[in-house]
């Protein structure tokens, strides 16, 4: 046994078959508006079918017999066909009450758009999905270029500040070496008049005063100028 979910183009378009073996149909629902109403009136004839007490037998004109299937509130949740006679009746409730539990449901709702559909409603739905389309490729590409990373730009090497060259080192040194050659000179000569008087050469007392006042004199200037 089969369970055909179907949908028409009514304004309640949802609907449901149970069908035996050869795809001959033993029970028919009512037609439902939403999707979800109709699943549940499946899944209630896969739960009463097997209790006698739910089925409401009826006879039709011509002497002809048909079924009723109803919920545990009254409510019919599928009909059957016209049978010629009680027996075709009886065969097809005892089919349903044994295999409507384990009967497998085949979802054709989600087939094309319906054959009444305008050609307007078609381009709408079509433009749709390609915008839709368009959408998730931008969404991808976005997405591609955030994965690669930045490129970081590598830093400059510092420049070394150039050496300012300056005179003045050099200037004291020679000035310094000048001074240091009169001192000596000067020293060295004192100390060639100290040795000639412990010998006991006389210049004569005067002389021997002036010069030694101009030895002193040179010695002050050369010190005042190393002080600085």
């Amino acid at each position: 046994m089969k369970v055909i979910f179907k949908k028409s183009d009514e304004v309640e378009p949802f609907l449901f078959h149970f069908t035996d073996n050869d795809g001959n149909v033993i029970l028919k629902s009512e037609n439902y508006k939403a999707k979800k109403s109709a699943l549940n009136g499946i899944a209630s004839v896969k739960k009463h079918a097997a209790s006698e007490k739910r089925y409401e037998l009826k006879e039709a004109e011509e002497n002809k017999f048909y079924f009723n299937l109803k919920s545990t509130n009254g409510q019919i949740v599928g009909t059957s066909p016209i049978f010629e006679s009680k027996i075709d009746r009886q065969v097809a409730m005892t089919m349903l009450g044994g295999d409507a539990a384990s009967a497998e449901v085949e979802d054709q709702t989600g087939a094309a758009l319906s054959k009444k559909a305008s050609k307007a409603q078609q381009q709408t739905v079509k433009k749709s999905v390609e915008e839709n389309s368009e959408e998730e490729r931008l969404q991808k590409v976005a997405s591609e270029v955030k994965k690669k990373p930045k490129a970081v730009p590598k830093p400059k090497a510092p420049i070394a500040p150039t050496p300012v060259k300056s005179d003045k080192p050099i200037t004291e040194k020679r000035e310094k070496s000048s001074i240091e050659k009169k001192t000596g000179v000067i020293r060295g000569f004192a100390g060639y008049m100290g040795k000639a008087a412990g010998f006991g050469i006389t210049m004569g007392t005067k002389p021997m005063t002036i010069f030694m006042g101009s030895i002193k004199d040179m010695y002050k200037k050369i010190s005042k100028k190393q002080s600085r």
